[in-house]
């Protein structure tokens, strides 16, 4: 929880400073985010598809 509480913050100071007009303005950045935290999200999926389970607790 703290580190959801932290990351929120974080992501809310960083459009508090502009970042969303960055954004705004240079969209090609936000579509390689896009791009990179789609691959991310995957490549987590993939191994929690493929993690072997725990038996025996």
């Amino acid at each position: 929880m703290l580190g959801v509480s932290i990351g929120f913050f974080i992501l809310f100071l960083a459009v508090a400073f502009g970042l969303g007009s960055v954004f705004t303005r240079y969209p090609q950045p936000q579509t390689g985010l896009k791009y990179v935290g789609s691959v991310y999200l995957l490549w987590l999926a993939w191994k929690i598809a493929t993690a072997s389970t725990v038996t025996g607790i």
